[in-house]
């Protein structure tokens, strides 16, 4: 059971936000791959009202975490929710589409300030980033590099937070309570120069697609990323 009133001189998260989180973290667990409970249930469980658990719901519905259709059980979507808009990516094999085969390297994660991101996001130059930089990798070695930037107003709650093993749009949306449901990215073909070899471990002059995305939540730029991933290790679907 959650109350809405504890000791301390802090101010407590609403009952709502940490429902929110309980849930987020027990999803994240893989605790409702056979399906998740209703409201009334989650309701008895948590001794809250109904009301109190659409509040805690509402973030991880606007993300697409939880899918919900009349007549059915609510399911749980875990995959990034950046794939539900623009063109799917998929890693060719060995990775098979499957990211979880891989592993996620962080090279940066600090706050700075970065004037060229700062603009694509449509702040002062002045203002607070967290940056993250990291490096995808497969068994046979790197397929991906890439760095983000968000205004630390909106990522503070988990600047600190380990991305070996979760995703920056999943955590936004969970943690956060940001969904990023929009945005645009560019994409062209270069070779691979000599500093972008070393960080890829491949020949200089490989095919390699290189992109820029700004992702929004409604009208509001979330996060600039740049980056650059293999072209053997990759392909791009895009349904009409």
């Amino acid at each position: 059971m959650f109350t809405s009133a504890e000791s301390g001189t802090t101010r407590p998260n609403p009952v709502w936000k940490r429902i929110h989180d309980d849930l987020s973290s027990r999803i994240y667990s893989g605790e409702f791959t056979d399906g998740f409970p209703g409201e009334v249930q989650l309701a008895e469980d948590y001794g809250v009202s109904r009301g109190t658990v659409r509040q805690a719901l509402r973030p991880l519905r606007d993300a697409g975490v939880i899918i919900s259709h009349r007549g059915r059980a609510p399911q749980v979507q875990t995959r990034d929710p950046w794939t539900a808009s623009g063109p799917d990516y998929t890693l060719l094999p060995p990775l098979e589409g499957d990211l979880s085969i891989g592993t996620t390297r962080t090279r940066e994660q600090r706050t700075e300030l970065n004037k060229d991101a700062a603009a694509k996001l449509g702040v002062e130059s002045d203002t607070a980033l967290l940056h993250l930089a990291w490096t995808y990798c497969s068994d046979d070695g790197p397929v991906s590099v890439g760095d983000s930037w968000i205004p630390l107003r909106f990522a503070e709650p988990i600047a600190d937070l380990d991305f070996s093993t979760t995703s920056l749009y999943r955590e936004l949306s969970v943690v956060c309570g940001i969904s990023v449901d929009g945005g645009s990215e560019t994409m062209q073909a270069i070779t691979a120069d000599a500093e972008l070899a070393a960080e890829l471990e491949c020949e200089v002059g490989a095919p390699v697609l290189e992109y820029s995305r700004l992702s929004l939540s409604g009208d509001t730029p979330i996060e600039y990323r740049t980056g650059a991933i293999l072209g053997e290790a990759m392909s791009v679907t895009h349904r009409f």
